[in-house]
């Protein structure tokens, strides 16, 4: 055991002495708590909604100081998380506050999650005439292939197309004409062609059978955690296999999910070529379109030497070049826990293409299923990832809301993040408290802005905090300005 390993060991020994204590005793030195009384919805006491130690994001509000006042264009914000933040909602909520007071730059970063049979925001659609195997970080011991979302989809079908659309769901208009294309170069890798057709709906499918994908229970499975394994939801599998409860033993097979296998002919004028100018990078390419804004685009897979056999995609950032503004970009994958994103080392490899004016650092939830004080450790390199990139780069650490599941350890995971904030002057947005702290998430369940699985919240919830969150960024901006003019 090296000597690092050594202080990490010691270090949650510590906590997990302070901490039990502590939440034993139900105390939280550094978070303010929410009056049991007043509704989650309401906030007469605005004080609660703000960022704490935000003066150590003085060098991202000096940025956004700059943009509103027209003397740079482009501001990047990179919001990384869970399954919170995987369904877009918090960070849909949070770009269009951003993006309608800053400016629209673009969508941002998204990832073809249809494509991969996984969940996705609702405003970005993808799709393919064949299959793609899809693997995420939270659930692969080798991470060695997966990049800057956290995803990875490959093919090794020369004749593949991918549809990537987006559909807005706000007043916000998010045409693009720049793309930054995530992925791997080599001899056995794909050349592509971006193209457009005149029918939006070329590639949409048809299905000619039903395929049932089937799963064998082990020990210590239950329905909600085989839902996340494969992206689906606990009422599909209990509807799927008529269960009339969610009692389920090692040993049965469960159909875990249905999907159609699909042909799609695309005839040779179905698609054209754009005109666009290509650059390569390191880790990502680069096409500008040069006639004109869209918001579909077709990604064509071509074979130009016989070495050729696999296309890979880790993300795509989709910029309109034309607009000023905010870029807001959302990394998040279901099951994900720091650790996942620490053994990850592409995605640290590409982080810096995104060009981050702050970090937003949402995780934690599933750390309390699994070690909830190696929470320290696992954030501290996670942080000390970021600062090897820019040790300037701001950081705002989103301490997670309560999950019934597993109330005591989420508070655990709670106090010891505000602590290592506190210590290390990271500001941090307390969710926790916000939304109520202990017991708080039976009542959001009353209030329909929970899940009945306990974890999660509905669209409503997760909105709600993606305005609070906007709510304290910009109090503390203001503070920021008001400390440098006055």
């Amino acid at each position: 055991m090296n000597l690092r390993s050594i202080k990490n060991h010691l270090m949650n020994k510590l906590f997990t002495i302070i901490f039990t204590v502590f939440s034993c005793c139900n105390i939280s030195f550094f978070a303010q708590t929410v009056d049991k009384h007043e509704s989650v919805t309401t906030f007469k006491n605005d004080s609660i909604l703000a960022i704490s130690n935000d003066s150590s994001l003085d060098n991202f509000f000096k940025k956004l100081d700059l943009l509103e006042k027209g003397q740079i264009d482009r501001l990047n914000i990179v919001h990384v998380g869970n399954s919170h933040t995987q369904a877009g909602f918090i960070t849909g909520e949070i770009r269009n506050i951003l993006q309608n007071r800053f400016g629209n730059a673009g969508r941002g970063l998204v990832f073809p999650y249809k494509v991969a049979n996984s969940n996705s925001p609702s405003d970005v659609y993808s799709f393919s005439n064949v299959e793609w195997l899809s693997c995420r970080n939270s659930y692969y011991q080798d991470n060695s292939n997966i990049g800057i979302c956290g995803f990875l989809i490959e093919t090794k079908d020369s004749n593949a197309v991918l549809k990537l659309s987006l559909n807005p769901k706000s007043d916000l208009n998010y045409h693009f004409n720049n793309l930054k294309i995530f992925h791997p170069f080599g001899q056995d890798y794909y050349d592509f062609s971006i193209m457009s057709s005149k029918d939006r709906d070329i590639l949409e499918e048809t299905a000619i059978a039903i395929e049932e994908i089937k799963y064998q229970v082990i020990t210590g499975d239950y329905l909600g955690k085989i839902a996340t394994k494969f992206s689906t939801s606990v009422s599909k599998i209990k509807k799927l296999n008529d269960l009339k409860n969610d009692l389920i033993f090692p040993g049965q097979k469960i159909i875990v999910k249905e999907k159609e296998v699909k042909i799609s002919s695309i005839p040779d004028s179905a698609l054209f070529d754009l005109n666009y100018k290509k650059s390569t990078h390191k880790y990502y390419t680069e096409i500008t379109l040069l006639d004109s804004l869209t918001e579909y685009i077709f990604f064509k897979n071509i074979k130009t030497n016989k070495t050729q056999n696999l296309m890979r995609w880790h993300g795509i950032v989709l910029e309109n070049t034309f607009n000023s503004g905010v870029l807001y970009h959302m990394i998040g994958v279901n099951g994900a826990t720091y650790d996942d994103y620490n053994n990850t080392e592409i995605f640290f490899n590409q982080l810096p293409y995104l060009k981050p004016d702050l970090i937003v650092a949402s995780l934690g939830t599933n750390e309390s299923f699994e070690d909830s004080v190696k929470i320290i450790s696992s954030f501290s390199t996670f942080y000390h990832n970021l600062k090897s990139i820019d040790k300037d780069l701001p950081c705002i650490l989103w301490i997670p809301a309560e999950s019934e599941k597993k109330s005591f350890e989420s508070k655990i995971i709670a106090d010891s993040l505000i602590l290592y904030a506190e210590l290390h002057n990271i500001a941090y947005f307390d969710l926790f408290n916000i939304m109520g702290g202990v017991g708080s998430f039976k009542a959001l369940k009353k209030d329909k802005l929970a899940k009945k699985d306990r974890v999660h919240f509905t669209a409503t919830g997760y909105s709600l905090q993606g305005r609070y969150f906007s709510h304290a960024l910009l109090k503390a901006y203001k503070k920021y300005i008001k400390r440098v003019y006055d």
